[in-house]
């Protein structure tokens, strides 16, 4: 039997390549183009909607708010450094805290914007 376009192993796809073919087969079960054809989404997140800080619960999960930054700053040293910021919206605030990219966002966040967030 003839093998077709889609019986053709994954890695032969332009910008796959061997490696990344490895880790299809691996993690998500995609041995050829026909399996990456028929790989559907497992989740969806519905970032449409936005929750008021004050209606938020410890066991919300993640969430979308939309508030203004009143406050930025950076807190330890070395690798324990972090940026911690305090994001107000009509109902209440939360706090912000990043762990990576402490330089560009302390270049990139202006305190008096206003930011929507995730996580």
């Amino acid at each position: 039997m003839a093998q077709t376009l889609l019986d053709q192993a994954i890695e032969y796809l332009k910008g796959v390549g061997p490696a990344r073919g490895e880790l299809l087969r691996k993690e998500l079960g995609v041995h050829t183009l026909g399996d990456l054809l028929f790989q559907y989404p497992f989740r969806y997140v519905d970032k449409t909607q936005f929750h008021r800080i004050g209606d938020l619960m410890p066991d919300s999960g993640s969430v979308q708010v939309k508030g203004v930054l009143r406050r930025l700053d950076s807190i330890g040293e070395g690798r324990k450094r972090r940026l911690r910021g305090i994001l107000r919206d009509s109902s209440g605030k939360v706090e912000l805290v990043w762990f990576k990219g402490i330089h560009w966002l302390q270049k990139n966040l202006v305190v008096g914007k206003e930011y929507i967030v995730y996580g």
